[in-house]
């Protein structure tokens, strides 16, 4: 009397298997049924990969029953598009985007492989994007601007940043300039052609050079050098310096048009540059000379010069110089300076000047007087009395002039200047 709702029962519990056999996989509401006879691979992107600038995901997918319809790619759980099926090879697909329309960090990958009968096999894989800027090994120029005056001279130096590179051995840069406003001073008049000077991450019995060539006509700068063995890899430091000679007035840019890095096996290592510049200013130039009395050789007088207000040096760097023979000197300064000439045993002279722009100033010629031994900043008793003490002696701390020998040409000269102190005006 209960027969009938019995077999209704095991009907139901029938049709129940048989469709938990056909295992049906409901996705965004689709009933989509796992296929027995689908396979695959994702061969790219690797099981945990970072992954930047381009996102490839390439693999094989084969029915041999029914045939592949689609391959489906969705990154974290979003349908981005249809892989291209079918190359390079039969079986394999291919699809690719630019990684930055994701955010860096994890995602997740699915590759949805459909067949004829919309059967499906989906394969997993979880990996990383990261577009982080890389730091790559940097060639560039220090300083950044270099400040020259016009006719003067100066120094860039070409350095690298390894950066995260461990193996760096070779570098080859080309360097452009305006050949108008500056020329490169040979550092190695012993060969042939113009050649800028190697820094010191080329040891001198630790390097190859494949080129160091300067065209001051085209202003262009070609050098290629490596390291050597038994030279450990390049780190971070000197690669060349360029010693320039002002020829004109502006604003020059150095430019790096070509860079190229390698490792210690011969492969190229992603590079970048950063260029810099000279300028050039019209600034004012004093010249002078020094007499040393008592001698016939004016060399080794230091001059310096000094600012204050509105004044500012330009060359030489350290704002100072040494005379020649003749005693002449040339500084670049502009603004109100003070120009200092010294000398050991000799009071020294001093001139304020104020120079526009441009401007070119002769202060003449000083002479330094001497007999100023004891270091008081004057020629008194104490000096003529350290004279005397030394007087045809042994100790040439007293020899005035130079001489090589303390005697009556000293003492003279000191008595002559008994009671003048520094400093002197720049006058004879």
């Amino acid at each position: 009397m209960h027969t009938q709702p019995v077999i209704e029962r095991k009907a139901h519990l029938i049709a129940l298997a048989a469709l938990l056999t056909l295992a049906l996989v409901f996705h965004n509401g689709l009933a989509l049924a796992q296929s027995a006879t689908i396979t695959g691979t994702i061969d790219t992107p690797a099981e945990g990969a970072i992954v930047s600038g381009t996102l490839i995901v390439e693999g094989q997918a084969n029915d041999d029953v029914h045939g592949i319809e689609r391959v489906e790619i969705w990154i974290d759980n979003t349908l981005e598009g249809n892989a291209t099926y079918g190359a390079p090879t039969a079986d394999s697909y291919h699809w690719e985007t630019d990684s930055t329309l994701y955010a860096d960090g994890a995602h997740d990958l699915a590759v949805k492989i459909y067949n004829t009968i919309t059967e499906t096999l989906t394969l997993t894989r979880a990996f990383s994007i990261d577009n982080a800027p890389q730091d790559l090994p940097t060639v560039s120029v220090y300083p950044v601007d270099l400040q020259l005056p016009e006719g003067g001279t100066g120094e860039t130096e070409v350095r690298i940043d390894v950066m995260d590179a461990s193996n760096l051995y070779g570098v080859e840069f080309e360097m452009t300039f305006d050949p108008a406003l500056l020329q490169v001073v040979d550092a190695d008049p012993s060969t042939d052609g113009v050649q800028i000077a190697l820094g010191p991450l080329f040891p001198s019995d630790q390097h190859s050079v494949g080129i160091n060539q300067v065209d001051n006509a085209a202003g262009h700068i070609i050098f290629g050098v490596t390291r050597r063995s038994p030279a450990p890899p390049l780190v971070d430091g000197v690669l060349a310096r360029i010693t320039w000679q002002a020829t004109g007035a502006g604003e020059c840019d150095l430019n790096f048009p070509y860079l190229k890095l390698s490792d210690t096996s011969g492969f190229e290592v992603a590079g970048a540059t950063e260029g810099g510049s000279v300028s050039i200013v019209p600034v004012g130039q004093i010249s002078g000379v020094t007499n040393v009395q008592g001698r016939t050789d004016n060399s080794g007088v230091q001059v310096c010069v000094s600012h204050s207000g509105d004044g500012f040096i330009l060359d030489p760097p350290g704002a100072c110089i040494t005379t020649d023979a003749q005693g002449s000197f040339t500084l670049f300064a502009q603004g109100t300076v003070t120009i200092k000439a010294s000398l050991a045993k000799y009071l020294n002279s001093q001139a304020s000047v104020s120079v526009a722009p441009g401007e070119a100033v002769d202060l003449g010629t000083t002479l330094l007087h001497g007999g100023e031994i004891t270091g008081d900043g004057c020629i008194n008793i104490f000096d003529l009395v350290y004279i005397a003490a030394r007087y045809r002696g042994t100790d040439l701390s007293a020899d005035v002039n130079g001489d090589g020998q303390v005697d009556i040409l000293d003492l003279s000269m000191t008595a002559a200047n008994f009671g003048m102190c520094a400093p002197s005006a720049w006058t004879e």
